[in-house]
């Protein structure tokens, strides 16, 4: 067996298993394939799928083994965790217009093709190629795989198959097809490498785009076989992929004709395929473009970026593509793992309508969490000593018209749960008055007669309400969180302004109650009227919308203390129009949520019943423990105390969801016993979510309070960044002439040197000169 036999990949028993389960070469995942293990599986996978049954479906591919393609993960399965490559790269073809074993058949053209198997619902082929990557290049390196497999098999392929953490899931396919003598595939080189040194800086002459379409369309033909039956389907996908990679219409045009054009396949053909293509797809035009620009090039300094990143000579101006340099250093926000997402408790599944996409499929997760927490009724556990419930605070800050609306469809699920609370209360506080009523009658009576009352005063009993307005007064606040007793309200507003405005009143004024409330400390406010009102565990929740606008009102800076209190999910890009579906035909869509108020009902009364104290497990303890010691020193050691503050409650909050989707599987499951640990996989969603969370949280900060003026997200890494550009020695001066160059400030950079000296990560060798320390920042 050779070395490219003996390469391993991760290995994974089910979706949700962060932490790989083994390690298996492809010859081991081949004959699971085509092995009898998951032949029942699969078939019933494909009888459910031709049955329409969408839900069922999912639920049992979820149940199926997989492996991380590209990159092996001795830890956990994330981007920043990924070890050394496996040499393999996946492409993922899915519902497919041709039958997937033809389609199968046709892509073993491919000499770097090493395992080629159809999908679980028989509709998709994964495509696993030999390469040659790293983390760096292998985004482009999937790109480029996938336009070559789009324009020589002539179907799309799944877009999103460039990340790290890609998995394959793996399923019986008796006709797998397996090569173990694959070529190994690697990234085209770009035009002026091929040069070498004949391609000299100065006099380079970047190719026309009739010589990189040419270019482009030999490799296409190289792989290409342009056979009657065929050439339309093909003329098709090869439009598509020439439109997205940003090729003119009339150049795309002018080659095809002169290549392809045919008696039984003319140029009028040709013409019509490749106009309606580039018509209706104008919004993608330019999409997956790759410009190649010389690494020696002259370049502009026009940012704090890319004035350090000099070319050898040192003297050249930059003349690349400044919006894509823009582009680079603003990599989009992470998005919740909806697969892994797809295993947390049916209720909260349910309260993500499956017809939602993209981020607003993201905000009904993060609603559906936080809203689900006034169900949980006498749940608490222990975190450092100290009691908790699953409470949260959190908001969605996007642009106007951004989706965010769907937190108040789903609000309305709460309404029979609320109604079930506020009417059960009404009967209590009724029965008080009567007895109320009963005592006084009874004084008055040994008033009269000289002696003392018969009967004891009743115990003051208030009206609970679980909806509390955000335009509310610090008396009234207090005084329903302590009638509510152990329920949590929820104080949803779709308008952050609503608090906004109600913070700034003088009845109002209630950030600093939020700040103890949130943290589930004493709560108490005075008053002429009721004297002293106290709660001693304030349980409420709140869940908010905005703008940019409203958040920077709300929030004056990184350092006000509800900052690194709320869970935060963003988007800094403008609303694309939302087509119109037949889904507005169907009454019912409008009802959905309203729909969920009986299972809402049953979990919360369940729960009710039946107390429950949740704790982690000790092997949990120590992931928790070893995971958030690392964010800790990272933020301690490049970040701020915000930051700082962000992480350390961000643990509490991955506490929290554990208790929140704990308690759900124990009312789904009717589990009536009160001490429940926390199972691997919801530890692993929790920690999904405060990882995203923490993102976002990093993002909106970015915005407060220096930039005020505008909401573009700002580099959170400069200080690391500045770190690592750091030389090996250097001298006072030449770190904050680093410093300037990268728009940092001299106190900033004075601060950060005295914190890494007392850390270790620098030794300060005599006054004005440092050397880095043997003690390096974890990566």
């Amino acid at each position: 067996m050779d070395e490219k036999e003996n390469r391993q990949l991760s290995f994974y028993r089910k979706l949700y298993n962060l932490r790989e389960d083994g390690r298996m070469t492809l010859s081991q995942l081949r004959d699971m394939i085509v092995g009898p293990t998951l032949k029942l599986i699969t078939l019933e996978i494909r009888r459910l799928d031709a049955a329409g049954k969408e839900k069922e479906t999912r639920y049992r591919k979820l149940s199926l083994p997989l492996f991380a393609a590209s990159f092996l993960f001795p830890d956990e399965r994330y981007n920043d965790q990924a070890g050394a490559p496996t040499g393999y790269a996946l492409v993922d073809v899915d519902a497919l217009q041709t039958p997937a074993v033809e389609y199968l058949e046709r892509a073993k053209v491919f000499p770097s093709l090493a395992l080629a198997y159809v999908s679980a619902r028989g509709k998709g082929v994964h495509l696993i190629f030999r390469v040659a990557t790293d983390p760096e290049i292998h985004a482009d390196l999937c790109r480029a795989l996938q336009d070559m497999v789009e324009a020589t098999l002539g179907e799309p392929v799944d877009r999103g198959c460039t990340d790290l953490t890609r998995t394959s899931l793996l399923c019986w396919d008796e006709g797998c097809y397996y090569n173990p003598e694959a070529e190994t595939f690697r990234l085209p080189a770009p035009p002026h490498a091929r040069k070498k040194a004949s391609a000299a800086p100065a006099g380079y002459v970047p190719p026309s785009e009739a010589d990189r379409l040419a270019i482009y369309l030999d490799r296409v033909d190289e792989r290409l076989a342009w056979v009657k039956g065929q050439r339309h389907s093909q003329l098709v996908s090869l439009a598509y992929t020439l439109n997205r990679a940003g090729f003119g219409h009339n150049a795309v045009l002018q080659a095809c004709i002169g290549r392809y054009a045919q008696a039984d396949f003319d140029d009028r053909e040709i013409r019509k395929v490749i106009d309606s293509i580039y018509n209706k797809s104008q919004a993608e035009h330019g999409a997956n473009r790759r410009e190649y620009t010389p690494t020696a090039a002259a370049r502009s300094a026009t940012s704090a970026k890319s004035a350090n990143r000099d070319s050898p000579g040192g003297s050249e101006k930059e003349t690349e593509n400044e919006s894509a340099d823009i582009e680079a250093s603003k990599p989009p926000l992470p998005s919740f793992d909806y697969e892994l997402f797809g295993q947390v408790p049916a209720l909260l599944r349910a309260m993500v309508r499956p017809d939602l996409t993209g981020c607003q499929r993201d905000i009904a997760m993060m609603g559906g969490m936080i809203l689900l927490s006034t169900l949980m009724a006498k749940v608490t556990g222990l975190y450092h000593e100290k009691k908790v419930a699953p409470t949260f605070f959190g908001y969605v800050i996007a642009p106007a018209g951004f989706g965010k609306g769907i937190l108040n469809e789903q609000y309305k699920a709460l309404a029979t749960w609320h109604d079930y609370v506020r009417d059960n209360s009404r009967m209590r506080v009724r029965q008080y008055e009567e007895e109320e009523a009963a005592y006084q009658h009874n004084a008055e009576c040994a008033r009269k007669k000289g002696g003392q009352p018969t009967l004891t005063r009743p115990v003051p009993v208030k009206q609970m309400e679980l909806d509390i307005p955000g335009s509310i007064t610090q008396a009234k606040l207090t005084e329903l969180l302590k009638a509510n007793e152990h329920y949590t309200g929820v104080m949803f507003e779709t308008e952050l302004g609503v608090l906004v405005e109600a913070i700034n009143l003088e009845y109002g004024k209630y950030v600093y109650l939020l700040n103890q409330i949130a943290q589930q400390e004493k709560i108490g406010r005075a008053s002429l009227q009721n004297n002293v009102i106290q709660c001693a565990f304030p349980l409420a929740s709140i869940l908010t919308s905005g703008t940019f606008g409203q958040f920077e009102n709300f929030i004056q800076s990184t350092d006000d203390g509800l900052f690194s209190r709320f869970l935060a999910y963003t988007v800094n890009e403008s609303p694309e129009w939302k087509d119109l579906t037949s889904l507005d035909d169907d009454p019912l869509i409008g009802n959905y949520y309203e729909s969920m108020g009986g299972e809402l009902l049953e979990i919360g009364r369940f729960l009710d019943a039946n107390k429950t104290f949740v704790c982690y497990t000790d092997a949990q303890r120590h992931r928790m423990n070893r995971r958030f010691r690392k964010l800790s020193k990272h933020a301690r050691l490049f970040k701020g105390e915000s930051d700082l503050s962000v992480v350390h409650r961000l643990g509490n909050y991955h506490f929290r969801i554990c208790m929140l989707l704990t308690a759900l599987r124990k009312a789904e499951t009717k589990n009536t016993l009160e001490k429940v640990r926390v199972s691997d996989v919801d530890f692993d969603i929790a920690m999904m979510f405060v990882l995203t969370f923490q993102e976002h949280i990093n993002a909106l900060g970015s915005v407060l309070p220096e930039n005020r003026s505008h909401t573009e997200f700002n580099d959170n890494d400069s200080c690391e960044k500045y770190f690592h550009r750091l030389p090996g020695t250097f001298e006072t001066a030449e770190a904050l002439e680093l410093a300037d160059s990268m728009g940092l400030k001299v106190r900033t950079v004075k601060r950060y040197l005295s914190i890494w000296v007392k850390a270790g990560l620098l030794v300060r060798v005599k006054r004005g000169t440092y050397r880095k320390g043997d003690n390096a920042p974890d990566d």
